[in-house]
């Protein structure tokens, strides 16, 4: 083929391929077509639908009160309700730290210190030795013309108080004996047997006050570590006749032994010597016993002794008779 030769007579003109749907024709538009399209869809769409007819209805008369519990369309919900009427005024409130905690002044919820936590029965069992040993502690103190002079209960000498704690000791191993082998056996066989051993204070030798009361002491601690789980939960019967858990007879001993310690008057043991929680214990049996709901504002060791009826520096305290 030579340069500058025309194609055109040996290569002859084809149409190019065109998209499928353009190659329909459409047909030829007159003036006003589109209007006309516009206008016929405008037509379709917001034609009306046939009316139906409807069936007759009741018609509904506006009633001014609607049947209870339902809602009503022209009357507020919360004015079906009957309004509440006119109370009086509520009662003035007291005001705030009313009480009088001067020195002395007695308080409505205890004295400082004061708490009404129960004790447990380890506790009870570590106070009884505690006191056992200041009461042992403070008549191995003493001389044997000391065991006959005045204590601080009237009317009692300190060797009363030895034939009292060593008794005692004797009476509760009665209970520990009833809690182990579940044979009834009181404190005391009879209502003078109390009295009777407080009474051998004036009868026995001071060194026999010493041997009793240290071998009575040694006798009912090893019946209470003897008892067992079940033993402890036994019940029995005090001087008083209160039915009571074994558990119990660690907190009387407990109770005997520190109080009557202060009592022998040997300057050597006070109630600030006992533990606090003892104290704290001591004051809420005390105080539930005689029924009291007030004490006075003091020291803890000053407000046990009130309560305990022995001798204090509380000042405008009532005066109490003497307790244990």
């Amino acid at each position: 083929m030579d340069p500058g030769q025309d194609l055109g007579g040996l290569h002859p003109r084809r149409p190019l391929p065109r998209h499928p749907r353009r190659g329909r024709r459409r047909p030829p538009r007159t003036p006003g077509h589109h209007h006309r399209r516009r206008h016929r869809h405008a037509a379709g769409r917001h034609r009306h639908p046939p009316v139906r007819p409807r069936l007759p209805r009741p018609v509904h008369l506006h009633r001014h009160h609607p049947a209870p519990g339902r809602h009503h369309r022209h009357r507020h919900p919360r004015r079906r309700r009957q309004r509440p009427r006119p109370q009086g005024l509520p009662p003035a409130r007291p005001e705030r730290d009313h009480r009088d905690h001067r020195p002395g002044r007695l308080r409505q919820h205890g004295g400082r210190g004061v708490s009404t936590a129960p004790r447990t029965h380890a506790q009870a069992q570590e106070w009884a030795r505690t006191g056992t040993d200041l009461f042992l502690g403070a008549v191995a103190a003493l001389d044997d013309d000391a065991f006959h002079r005045p204590s601080a209960l009237p009317g009692w000498t300190r060797a009363h108080l030895v034939a009292h704690l060593a008794a005692n000791a004797d009476a509760l191993c009665n209970l520990t004996h009833w809690a182990a082998t579940g044979e009834r056996t009181p404190m005391y066989a009879s209502a003078g047997e109390r009295a009777e051993g407080i009474a051998k204070g004036d009868t026995l030798t001071p060194g026999e006050l010493r041997t009793w009361l240290q071998e009575s002491a040694r006798r009912l601690e090893r019946s209470l570590d003897a008892l067992t789980g079940d033993q402890w939960r036994t019940e029995v019967l005090t001087a008083q006749g209160r039915t009571v858990p074994a558990t119990e007879l660690p907190w009387m001993r407990a109770r005997e032994v520190c109080v009557h310690a202060v009592d022998l008057a040997t300057q050597t043991v006070a109630f600030t010597d006992l533990p606090d929680g003892f104290l704290t214990a001591l004051v809420h049996d005390i105080r539930t016993r005689r029924g009291l709901t007030d004490l006075p504002d003091g020291p803890l060791p000053e407000v046990t002794a009130w309560l305990a009826g022995r001798p204090h520096t509380l000042a405008d305290a009532p005066a109490l008779g003497p307790w244990l």
